[in-house]
């Protein structure tokens, strides 16, 4: 009888051994299905980028196909020349003459405009993909073929920023606001800028002004890491609802 009890606790055992092995199998399946589903919606993301990449390729081949045939187009050809009329006798010299105006300027062929939205489109998608440098490169095609390009100075203080190279986001953000003084999205990236430097005084004018301008994503004011720091401030909540901008 001894011996049978002992027999009959041995199976339990061994039933229950089973069974745990049966959850652990379940379990790693689980956690297997878990990751293959992240991987998949990885492999979908890469997918997508990819795509978008090849198109940007496919947009800028055809630019700058386009931009190579108009530097091959012949200039147009000038009108014959008209019979000069009899000139009229020269007066007297003055006794004192003002220097000449400069000649008009060249009117702009538009070939610079499309390659500065094309160094911009790129730099957009560079920093899509959080690949800084390379937007950095791209942003800065733009400004040099286009010294006055406002998103161009943005976008590049933008990712400065996310380089924490904070001194030179703020030059492309002073110059950016000398072209555009009226741009409500330059005033929120100095206030995302000063919250990360813990000027907190001047963040809380720049955004302000940024809500004055009409600025109005209110989840980058809700979610923004970049607004940690001023979100802390018990200035924060008196700005917003001076603006009538009410956030939880």
């Amino acid at each position: 009888m001894r011996g049978f009890a002992s027999g009959w606790r041995g199976a339990v055992g061994a039933v229950a051994v089973a069974g745990l092995m049966l959850g652990a199998v379940a379990g790693c399946d689980s956690q297997s299905a878990k990751l293959e589903a992240e991987m998949a919606r990885e492999r979908e993301a890469r997918q997508r980028l990819e795509a978008e990449l090849a198109r940007e390729r496919e947009a800028r081949q055809r630019l700058e196909a386009e931009v190579a045939r108009a530097r091959e187009a012949p200039a147009p050809a000038p009108p014959p020349a008209l019979a000069a009329p009899p000139r009229p006798p020269a007066p007297p010299p003055a006794r004192a003459t003002q220097p000449a105006p400069p000649p008009p300027a060249a009117a702009a062929t538009g070939r610079g405009s499309v390659e500065v939205e094309l160094h911009l489109k790129q730099g957009l998608t560079f920093a899509a993909m959080r690949d800084y440098d390379n937007a950095i490169l791209e942003f800065t095609k733009a400004i040099q073929l286009d010294g006055r390009s406002a998103p161009a100075h943005a976008n590049r203080a933008v990712a400065y920023m996310q380089q924490r190279k904070y001194n030179k986001a703020l030059d492309d953000l002073k110059r950016a606001e000398q072209l555009n003084p009226r741009d409500r999205h330059i005033f929120y990236n100095y206030t995302a800028l000063y919250s990360l430097e813990s000027q907190l005084d001047r963040a809380l004018d720049t955004l302000d002004r940024a809500l004055e301008l009409g600025f109005n994503d209110y989840d980058a004011l809700r979610t923004d890491p970049d607004l940690n720091n001023l979100r802390r401030h018990p200035e924060f909540r008196k700005v917003l609802e001076k603006h009538k901008v009410f956030i939880r």
